[in-house]
């Protein structure tokens, strides 16, 4: 596919550029080869950091491993993982983790009758003080509160 391009780039070359000047013609189709190739590259590169955003968001999902044994799994530093995932997402590894912890807590809030404590322990949190101040910064209410209010609606 990319070398049909290329041959039917350079066919609309020599349609436009005089036969005496073979050597801007040469510079033209290096210049053209070079640009498919960085476009390749680049396509290449991207792919591969959105394989390894996906693989880390799946070992994230996993509580008890650490980023940086996750960074081990993925080959990469834990510093560089933390810089690739928020330039991915915008967030940051450990938020990320936090919001689908408080995400899978908001779903066991509204369908289970386990306590807060086992909702927080179950999700991830294992200081429940640290699981109310995160529910109530991300959600806006405390996890009590949003069981009341959501169930009543």
């Amino acid at each position: 596919d990319k070398t049909l391009q290329l041959e039917t780039a350079l066919k609309r070359l020599c349609d436009i550029i005089p036969e005496e000047d073979s050597l801007y013609l040469q510079q033209a189709y290096l210049n053209l080869c070079l640009h498919v190739a960085f476009t390749d590259y680049i396509s290449n590169r991207h792919s591969a950091e959105t394989q390894l955003i996906a693989r880390a968001k799946a070992l994230l999902s996993n509580n008890e491993l650490s980023l940086e044994q996750i960074a081990e799994e993925l080959k990469i530093s834990s510093s560089g993982l933390r810089k690739k995932f928020k330039d991915s997402t915008g967030i940051s590894p450990s938020e990320w983790r936090c919001k689908r912890r408080i995400e899978a807590a908001k779903k066991l809030l509204l369908t289970s009758d386990l306590s807060i404590d086992a909702i927080a322990e179950q999700t991830g949190f294992y200081d429940t003080p640290y699981f109310y101040k995160k529910f109530l910064q991300i959600v806006g209410t405390t996890p009590k509160k949003y069981r009341k209010t959501e169930i009543t609606f």
